[in-house]
């Protein structure tokens, strides 16, 4: 059975949390429907860091970005990134010419 899931990058929290953008509402509703279950999300460790990492960059608010980073990491499941998932990446991108080395 295949699940309905996807796996989030970055850009998605990033665009729903920041200023009037062509793509915040898209991004927004689509957390939304993560919320409301109506799929499961996945993304690494690295990207909730990197939402925190950009949050503090724009913000400067320290407690804000944490925030931030926790309320995202509530509604997916986090996968840890280690060398067996980098080896396994690594052969996606090399298989598959969709696939790019964030992917």
């Amino acid at each position: 059975m295949i699940e309905n899931a996807i796996l989030l990058d970055s850009t998605v929290p990033t665009y729903a949390l920041g200023e009037a953008h062509r793509l915040r509402d898209s991004n927004r509703a689509l957390l939304s429907r993560l919320v409301a279950g109506e799929f499961r999300g996945y993304a690494s460790v690295e990207m909730v860091q990197e939402l925190v990492h950009h949050r503090l960059r724009r913000t400067g608010d320290r407690a804000e970005a944490v925030s931030n980073g926790r309320d995202i990491v509530s509604i997916l499941t986090i996968l840890n990134f280690d060398r067996e998932i980098l080896d396994l990446s690594l052969a996606l991108v090399e298989r598959h010419p969709t696939v790019r080395g964030r992917d």
